[in-house]
């Protein structure tokens, strides 16, 4: 069976997401993650779950924070739903383990190659000072240009 997992930023630390897990009428399991915007929404909910295809669905497991669980049995509750008997991972039939997942993410080749590229111009500046100091006198020039330039006009 699988569910819905929240990384957390210390390294092999996860939590369940607040969710619920519903058996549906084939017998097929599904889990249904609800958002904070539809805690105290139970109109949003019910149309949440019959998009999903899980208005006859019977809740089996419960997934949240302590302090949530209550708030969870209430909206199942103004929703017409039995209310699981099984939270968290107590009475769970699901076995802990371990998911390696690779993240990737796209990224253009433009704008990787740019900023190698202003890495190495910078590192050159800081590193090569005679360098720093042409770049210096070449804003010199480019100041006494304009200043010529608006004397002609």
């Amino acid at each position: 069976m699988k569910f819905f997992w929240k990384a957390i930023s210390a390294p092999r630390q996860r939590e369940p997401l607040r969710q619920i897990i519903f058996r549906k009428q084939s017998g097929e399991i599904h889990q249904f993650y609800v958002p904070d915007w539809m805690l105290s929404d139970s109109a949003k909910f019910i149309e949440s779950l019959r998009v999903e295809g899980l208005e006859h669905a019977l809740p089996v497991h419960g997934f949240a924070h302590s302090e949530e669980i209550s708030v969870l049995e209430a909206l199942l509750t103004s929703s017409n739903f039995p209310v699981p008997k099984k939270w968290n991972e107590a009475g769970s039939e699901f076995t802990p383990g371990h998911v390696s997942v690779t993240l990737e993410a796209p990224m253009g080749f433009e704008p990787f190659v740019r900023s190698v590229a202003k890495i190495a111009f910078h590192y050159t500046l800081k590193v090569f000072s005679d360098l720093s100091e042409m770049n210096l006198s070449l804003e010199r020039s480019k100041s006494s240009f304009g200043a010529e330039a608006r004397t002609a006009s």
